[in-house]
């Protein structure tokens, strides 16, 4: 269950990766257009979303729950933070 949980984590992720360039950091997407932005935050509500049906329903455990929640939620402030230093 935890490498079903980590794979359909990078795959919701990776639109974040891609916009993060190669620096990988949120600096790198100051210049990144408001468009981008939006649907890379929209991915991490969406993969939030998910996750907390998943877990009501009993598909993920507690400790995978925790942990892809964390990585969501610290993806969703670096969109955030982006987005608040962008011209949206």
């Amino acid at each position: 269950m935890a490498v079903l949980a980590a794979a359909a984590a990078v795959w919701v992720l990776a639109p974040l990766r891609a916009a993060a360039g190669p620096g990988g950091g949120s600096g790198s997407r100051a210049g990144e257009p408001p468009e981008r932005l939006r649907a890379a935050r929209g991915a991490v509500d969406d993969a939030l979303r998910d996750l907390e049906l998943d877990h009501a329903t009993g598909k993920v455990s507690e400790d995978d729950y925790r942990l892809l929640r964390a990585g969501y939620e610290g993806r969703a402030a670096e969109a955030g933070r982006t987005s608040r230093g962008s011209s949206l």
